[in-house]
């Protein structure tokens, strides 16, 4: 199991020849939606037919999340909203997943004050978003381009979230409920 994970979120991008490859972008989009699959919300944060996940900032080219990775999670449809920009009066509290990209990253702690104490999955891709910020999952790119992920367990457990053990050994970092 440990090592169909790894294959999963460590290496996405090996199914592509390197002429093909797609963009970083869409291996996040979909090493997201796999990654859902080891996330648990209170049953009253998932109610209704629908997951939501808000984008916040400028992605490259658009491509995270292209329609295609809309999709069932769990019998549920994934709805994706996108704001270019964060604004203070951004309703946030109707989301399970919250990516915040790094065009984003001056607004990060404003934008995570704001879903502190929700069972809001909070990810983006900025540098210290897991160690300083307070953020629960951070997308990195290592010296090969290939997109690993860390995990602050610690914060997730604080909003009521339960991230399987299987994908926090993937991480290449985890801050742990206990630190």
């Amino acid at each position: 199991m440990g090592f169909c994970l790894a294959a999963l979120f460590l290496c996405p991008q090996a199914a592509w020849a390197q002429k093909d490859r797609p963009s970083e972008y869409l291996i996040k989009a979909n090493v997201l939606v796999r990654f859902l699959r080891f996330v648990e919300w209170p049953e009253s944060a998932v109610q209704g037919e629908t997951l939501v996940i808000r984008i916040i900032g400028k992605e490259p080219e658009d491509e995270l999340f292209e329609p295609n990775l809309e999709k069932l999670f769990k019998g549920k449809h994934i709805e994706i909203r996108r704001h270019r920009r964060f604004k203070e009066d951004l309703v946030l509290d109707d989301c399970q997943v919250l990516f915040i990209a790094r065009s984003e990253k001056k607004s990060i702690p404003k934008i995570l004050s704001m879903v502190e104490g929700r069972n809001i999955l909070t990810v983006s891709e900025s540098k210290g978003f897991v160690d300083e910020d307070g953020g629960m999952v951070n997308f990195v790119v290592d010296k090969n381009n290939n997109v690993k992920f860390e995990i602050n367990q610690k914060v997730a457990s604080e909003a009521g979230l339960r991230i399987h053990s299987s994908l926090l050994r993937v991480a290449v970092n985890v801050v742990r409920k206990d630190s």
